[in-house]
C-alpha cells in the first residue's frame, strides 16, 4: 500500500541488545521496502544509534536519562508529539515499556490522524503495583499491541489485561544472508580464541544477567568436561553477572576453557567457530539470539520457555531442555557433541526454517499489513 507519511519506531535507547537490533532490522527493513521511518531514542542513542546513522536512517534522542526520574515520562510525551507536529507521522510505535507507555499518552495529544502500536517482548510478571497500572493503561487506551511469540500475546491477555482482539503477532525478522561466512572463518577465529583444532565449541550469546541461565550453563558444560572432551564455551554479551560467572567457572575448574567474550560486533563469525548454540533463560519472549543461531546454521540447544519453542523445532532444528536443570542441560549437550552429523543435520534444517519463516521480508510485509490494516481505535481480524 501506498504510505501516507513517516513511521516513528519509539524505544528508551539503542545499545546492542535485543529488542534494539529488532529495532533496527525492522527500521532497514521498512527503508528498504521505501517506507519512510525515524527511529527516536527517549533516554539515550547507543551503538546502533550511531550505526543507523552512519547508514543514512534518521535516528534523533531526547536524551532524557539525565533528567530526574519524575520528569521523563511528561518530557518524553511532549517530545514525541513535538516530533510528531513536525514529522506528521503516519504511525507511532513503541517497544518495551517505557516507549509504549510516552507513546500510547502522546497519542492521545495528537489526534486520530496517528495510529499508534504498542510492543511487547516479554512473558515477565510484573509485581510492582505502579508498572502493573502502567501497562494496563497501555491495553486501555485503544491501541494495538504487535507480541513477537504466541507465548508474549498469551501473556499479555493473562496477565496485562490486554483484549485478544487487539494484540497481533509479528515474528522477529533475520537477514539469514550476514551469517554466511568466507571459507576459514571456522578455523581464523578458534585460532584467534586459542582454540585446540578438534575441540568442541559451544556458544551462547546474551546479556550477562541472572536470568539468562548463565550458572546452569556452567554447571552442565563442567558435567560434560568430566565426561569428555573439553569444551570450549564463548559467552557473548556483557552484564552484572560477569565477574562471577569468572569466578564459578574457575571454581568449577573450566576457567581455562570459558571464553567471556563481553559484547561483540563480530557474532557472525564467533557463531561460524562454534558447533552448537546454547539459550539456557529462565524467562523469554522471542528471541533474537535463536534466530542468529539458525541464520548461522546452528542447531540450538534451548530452554523451554517463552517463545523459544515457537523457533525450534524439537528434534528437528535443536533441543528443548527445562529451565535451572543443568542436569538436564548437560545431558541434551553431551550427547549432541557425541553426534557430528546429527549436529550438522539439525543446523541445515535450522538455517532453512530461518530463511523461510523469520526472513525480514516478512517481518516488514507483515508490519505493513498491520499498519493497514487498523487504526487506533478499530479492531483488526
Amino acid at each position: 500500500m501506498r504510505s501516507p507519511g513517516e513511521v516513528l519506531l519509539v524505544v528508551d535507547k539503542m545499545p546492542r541488545a535485543g529488542t534494539q537490533l529488532h529495532v533496527a532490522t525492522l527500521a532497514r527493513g521498512l527503508a528498504v521496502r521505501g517506507q519512510p521511518v525515524r527511529v527516536v531514542c527517549l533516554l539515550e542513542g547507543g551503538d546502533l544509534a550511531e550505526e543507523l546513522r552512519s547508514e543514512g536512517l534518521p535516528v534523533e534522542s531526547l536524551d532524557l536519562s539525565a533528567r530526574p526520574v519524575a520528569s521523563r515520562l511528561p518530557t518524553a510525551v511532549l517530545g514525541l508529539r513535538r516530533i510528531a507536529a513536525r514529522q506528521r507521522p503516519w504511525v507511532l510505535q513503541g517497544h518495551l515499556y517505557f516507549a509504549n507507555l510516552a507513546c500510547v499518552l502522546a497519542g492521545g495529544l495528537l489526534g486520530g490522524g496517528v495510529r499508534v502500536y504498542t510492543g511487547h517482548r516479554q512473558c515477565e510478571r510484573v509485581r510492582e503495583p505502579r508498572a502493573a497500572l502502567g501497562r494496563r493503561l497501555i491495553h486501555r487506551l485503544g491501541c494495538r499491541a504487535v507480541a513477537n511469540a504466541q507465548a508474549v500475546a498469551r501473556h499479555l491477555v493473562a496477565s496485562e489485561g490486554a483484549d485478544p482482539a487487539r494484540v497481533a503477532v509479528i515474528p522477529n525478522g533475520i537477514d539469514a544472508a550476514r551469517f554466511r561466512q568466507p571459507p576459514g572463518t571456522r578455523e581464523r577465529v578458534r585460532r584467534s580464541l586459542g582454540i585446540p583444532t578438534g575441540s568442541p565449541v559451544a556458544i551462547q550469546v546474551a546479556n550477562l544477567n541472572a536470568g539468562k541461565g548463565h550458572r546452569d550453563l556452567l554447571e552442565a558444560a563442567a558435567r560434560v568436561v568430566v565426561r569428555g572432551p573439553r569444551l570450549h564455551l564463548l559467552l557473548v554479551g556483557e552484564g552484572p553477572e560477569a565477574e562471577s560467572l569468572r569466578r564459578l567457572a574457575e571454581g568449577l575448574g573450566i576457567g581455562a576453557s570459558v571464553h567471556l567474550l563481553g559484547s561483540r560486533r563480530d557474532v557472525p563469525a564467533l557463531l561460524a567457530a562454534a558447533d552448537l548454540a546454547v539459550l539456557s533463560s529462565h524467562t523469554e519472549g522471542f528471541s533474537n539470539a535463536l534466530l542468529e543461531y539458525a541464520a548461522a546454521g546452528l542447531p540450538a540447544l534451548a530452554t523451554r520457555v517463552g517463545g523459544n519453542a515457537e523457533v525450534v523445532v524439537e528434534a528437528e532444528t535443536g533441543l528443548l531442555v527445562p529451565p535451572r536443570d543443568p542436569a538436564a542441560l548437560a545431558g541434551a549437550l553431551g550427547g549432541l557433541l557425541a553426534d557430528p552429523p546429527r549436529l550438522r543435520a539439525l543446523g541445515e534444517a535450522a538455517r532453512g526454517r530461518a530463511e523461510g519463516c523469520f526472513s525480514v521480508e516478512a517481518l516488514v510485509e507483515r508490519t505493513l499489513t498491520l499498519y493497514g490494516s487498523a487504526g487506533r481505535r478499530e479492531v483488526a481480524a
